[in-house]
């Protein structure tokens, strides 16, 4: 909660000082239209880079679809017919056509997470561009930005850092509890 809340303050004094800012230039819209147009013609690029592998991701998806339904078919009736040997060779199939379908879908979003980051790079840097003119214009923007930057840097450390305390100790109360249970039944 803390944490939180400090990076709420953060939040709103940079939010306080934009505002300033914005008050107090009248042209700033101007100034910063060609870095956001930046962003968009990036993000509209990115978007239509993107559209071969997400095509592909989801024909993936809609052929496997079919076999899924055919798979699940099989076993439905395996069951009704009360063939076990029939039911287990569709479980088995329907594993197989499962781990197939993540496996290509693991593949092909690979791909896509590839292909995006050169784009993902550029929109970082035209945001920056952007943060950087509006502190050349304010320099008081800068250390606010720092300071969320960095408390937000900070938080999350911490997070991570408890996640794996915690992580820790549920893997040791579960040895404790497999012990114990060893223990009880010796």
């Amino acid at each position: 909660k803390a944490a939180h809340a400090k990076i709420l303050a953060d939040s709103k004094a940079l939010n306080d000082e934009l505002d300033k800012l914005r008050a107090s230039d009248a042209n700033l819209s101007n100034e910063l239209a060609p870095l956001k147009q930046q962003i968009k013609d990036e993000t509209k690029a990115e978007r239509d880079a993107l559209k071969p592998d997400n095509k592909a991701i989801a024909d993936l998806r809609q052929s496997f679809s079919a076999t899924f339904r055919a798979d699940l078919k099989e076993l439905r009736d395996a069951k009704l017919a009360k063939d076990s040997a029939a039911a287990q060779a569709a479980r088995d199939q329907l594993k197989t056509d499962g781990d197939d379908y993540s496996n290509q879908l693991h593949d092909l979003h690979t791909k896509l997470v590839a292909d995006a980051q050169p784009f993902k790079d550029k929109i970082k840097t035209d945001k920056q561009a952007v943060w950087d003119k509006m502190i050349s214009l304010d320099p008081t923007l800068g250390p606010l930005v720092d300071q969320l930057h960095s408390d937000t840097t900070d938080t999350t450390n911490t997070l991570k850092a408890d996640d794996a305390l915690v992580k820790a100790d549920l893997d040791k109360l579960q040895q404790d509890r497999q012990d114990a249970s060893s223990t009880a039944t010796a």
